[in-house]
C-alpha cells in the first residue's frame, strides 16, 4: 500500500509481485519478494548460504517463542523492503465517509483504544477476510471503536459494499494518505491505536489467531465479555493480498 516496496498477491490465480495498491501486475523485479507461507517469515528472492539460513531460522524461531509467550501478534518486526515502520505517536487524520460524515483519530480513540482496518478494494484475500471483521463489529455493536480505511472513491465503495456489506464506518482514502501514514502495506491490515494515540499492535493479514486476538481487544475496548466466535473457517496461517 505504501509506494516503493513489493508485496505478494495471494490470489490463487495470481502469483505476481504487486506494487502495493497501485499496479497488480508490474514487470518482475530482480529482488522480487516471495512469501514462504509461514507467519512473519519472508525472503527477497536472494540466494543465501546455508549458514545464513540456519542463523536466520534460529533468530526467527526465538522471536516466535517470545511472541507466543507474551500473546503478541506474530508479525515481522523489521520493515519489509521500501516500507516505513510505524512506531510511537499515531498520525492524525480527518477523512470523510461515503455519505459525507467526517471521522478523525480523536473521535476513534475518545473512549478507548481504536482499531483501523485497511480495506483494499481489489484484494481477493481481503474479500474473504472482511466477513470475519463484519462479524466482529456486529458482535460488539455501534460502540465498537473500529474504522475502515478504503483505498477508493465513493462510487468504488458503493460497488464494493454491494458484495461485502461492511457494517462499520468507513472513510475514503483514494489518494492513500492515511494508508501511507500508517505504513499499511497489504490487506487485510489492522492497526491498534491507544487512547493516548500511541501506535500499539499491528495485525498484518488475517488468520484464526489474529482474529481471536482482535476479538479480545475489541471486547476490552467496549468493556464487554469476549464474544464466543467461530474462526475455524479462517486460515491457520496469516494471509494477505
Amino acid at each position: 500500500m505504501v509506494g516503493g516496496g513489493l508485496a505478494v498477491c495471494r490470489s490463487s490465480s495470481c502469483s505476481h509481485p504487486v506494487d502495493r495498491f497501485q499496479n497488480p501486475h508490474p514487470q518482475p523485479f530482480p529482488l522480487c519478494r516471495t512469501n514462504i507461507g509461514t507467519r512473519g517469515r519472508e525472503s527477497y528472492g536472494l540466494q543465501w548460504g546455508v549458514s545464513a539460513k540456519v542463523l536466520i531460522a534460529v533468530l526467527i524461531g526465538s522471536t516466535a517463542v517470545v511472541a507466543g509467550a507474551l500473546n503478541l501478534p506474530r508479525t515481522v518486526t523489521i520493515a519489509p523492503q521500501g516500507a516505513k515502520m510505524l512506531i510511537g505517536k499515531a498520525p492524525a487524520f480527518s477523512a470523510k465517509s461515503p455519505d459525507g460524515k467526517t471521522y478523525d483519530l480523536g473521535g476513534l480513540t475518545k473512549n478507548s483504544a481504536g482499531y483501523l482496518y485497511f480495506v483494499k478494494k481489489d484484494c481477493p484475500i481481503n474479500a474473504q477476510a472482511v466477513t470475519f471483521y463484519n462479524q466482529l463489529y456486529t458482535k460488539y455493536g455501534a460502540k465498537t471503536p473500529m474504522l475502515g480505511v478504503f483505498n477508493g472513491s465513493a462510487d468504488e465503495y458503493k460497488i464494493y459494499q454491494k458484495d461485502h456489506h461492511m457494517p462499520f464506518p468507513v472513510v475514503l482514502d483514494p489518494n492513500q494518505k492515511i494508508i501511507a501514514a500508517y505504513g499499511a502495506e497489504r490487506s487485510p491490515w489492522v492497526v491498534e491505536v491507544s487512547q493516548t494515540q500511541i501506535v500499539g499492535r499491528t495485525w498484518k493479514g488475517y488468520d484464526q489467531v489474529y482474529l481471536q486476538q482482535i476479538n479480545k481487544a475489541l471486547a476490552e475496548a467496549v468493556k464487554s465479555p469476549v464474544a464466543k466466535m467461530d474462526f475455524s473457517a479462517a486460515p491457520a496461517e496469516p494471509r494477505y493480498g
